[in-house]
């Protein structure tokens, strides 16, 4: 008799597990213990001066206010940084922190906030809500003398407000977009209206990209 056909085994898909961690950069160091945001703010102003680029900073903090750590979150141009809002509270959330402080320079010595500034303070606060990570100020160095201006104690933008007043398109700046057509041209389909893509974080680019090396070392 003929023997019978095995039956065809499942397949399995894997799905792969990448860690991510903290990697401690270059300390800043003090000659007092750095034990409230008060210290950190010191030791970042002295920092933030000197910089002829402006350099965005969170300071992230524990529940009893105290500086966990530092993170340098974007280096710009003379009078201006990139912002991105999910890498603004990475750091926060990997360090498990309770809150964090915002800190910018502008290397003019100008430290009045411009209208970007306040607007994106403004989604910050709205970004930190949504995690439960609070922002408890943003501060703006003036490069060369040391000055700065506390948003919070100018009362500049509200930080103390629970309450949740923008969407998080608002927040990430993610908007519906119009095909414009030219004239004559015949109209495409609505579909080609959509969503502008949301930013993706550095971490998550990251993943992908180790993922992609070990499945490319893994063909050769």
């Amino acid at each position: 008799m003929p023997e019978k056909s095995k039956a065809a085994e499942p397949k399995h898909y894997k799905l792969k597990e990448v860690c991510i961690r903290l990697a401690e950069g270059h300390p800043l160091y003090s000659d007092w213990p750095i034990d409230s945001p008060g210290e950190a703010i010191k030791v970042m102003r002295g920092e933030l001066s000197r910089y002829d680029r402006e350099v965005l900073c969170v300071v992230n903090l524990n529940t009893r206010l105290k500086p966990i750590n530092f993170n340098v979150v974007s280096v710009g141009e003379l009078n201006q940084s990139i912002v991105s809002i999910p890498n603004i509270l990475k750091a926060g959330v990997l360090s498990n922190s309770s809150s964090f402080l915002l800190l910018h320079n502008h290397p003019s010595g100008e430290v009045m906030p411009s209208q970007d500034d306040i607007q994106t303070t403004k989604r910050v606060i709205e970004a930190g809500k949504l995690l439960g990570i609070p922002c408890l100020d943003h501060i703006i160095i003036g490069g060369g003398n040391g000055n700065y201006f506390s948003m919070r104690e100018e009362k500049t933008v509200d930080f103390t407000s629970q309450t949740i007043s923008m969407t998080a398109e608002d927040i990430l700046r993610v908007r519906e977009t119009k095909p414009s057509y030219k004239q004559g041209e015949t109209e495409k389909m609505a579909e080609n209206t959509m969503r502008e893509p949301l930013p993706v974080p550095d971490f998550v680019r990251e993943a992908e990209e180790q993922m992609a090396k070990e499945a490319q070392e893994g063909k050769t």
